[in-house]
């Protein structure tokens, strides 16, 4: 898509979906199927970000009514909690190497350094949300300057990854976590 929108002389990819649907239609409109690879996840991309969108203002209200300050950054991915914890929403497709392998989700890293995540995980048809995980920032200093990074279910289990099946389990957890946060920060700037 970034070579899309970056050529000049071609509409912008938003052109194509407006026209087309998809991407993968415009494609198959002129012949070109690729069957190396499953793009299907490029169809719902839009719904899931706005999944994703409905998430993040759902625990923001959650958040306020707990009598926390709440900023929804510019691109409804990122919460600022009481202007000092940042926690980045990100949806994580579920991918199968192999018949018989393990599934993984890739998460891709914030941009700026938040202190959590929240994966929407999503379960292996990629149809549904399969439960939220929360994920300290800090446990993921393998390869930090990665754009990404792949777990499996054990690797979530074994890194201790919080997991809920609602949004309000995941809000009352991130409330918890961010009050204690806060007052570390606040502690340690007073230093």
């Amino acid at each position: 898509m970034a070579i899309i929108n970056n050529t000049s002389g071609l509409p912008h990819v938003e052109t194509f979906y407006h026209h087309f649907g998809s991407l993968r239609n415009a494609y198959s409109l002129i012949g070109y199927i690729s069957a190396e690879r499953d793009y299907s996840f490029l169809d719902t991309r839009q719904a899931w970000a706005d999944v994703r969108t409905s998430l993040v203002r759902e625990v923001a209200a959650r958040l306020d009514k707990l009598g926390r300050r709440i900023v929804i950054g510019p691109s409804d991915d990122q919460l600022r909690i009481d202007a000092k914890v940042g926690v980045s929403f990100r949806i994580a497709r579920a991918q199968k190497t192999k018949e018989g392998c393990l599934t993984q989700w890739r998460v891709y890293r914030p941009k700026r350094p938040d202190r959590w995540i929240v994966v929407i995980r999503l379960a292996d048809d990629n149809q549904s949300v399969l439960d939220y995980l929360t994920i300290p920032t800090h446990t993921l200093t393998e390869r930090r300057h990665a754009s990404h990074f792949t777990f499996t279910t054990q690797a979530r289990e074994r890194l201790a990854f919080d997991c809920f099946e609602t949004a309000e389990t995941l809000t009352q957890s991130l409330h918890r976590r961010t009050r204690t946060a806060t007052k570390q920060i606040a502690r340690s700037s007073r230093i």
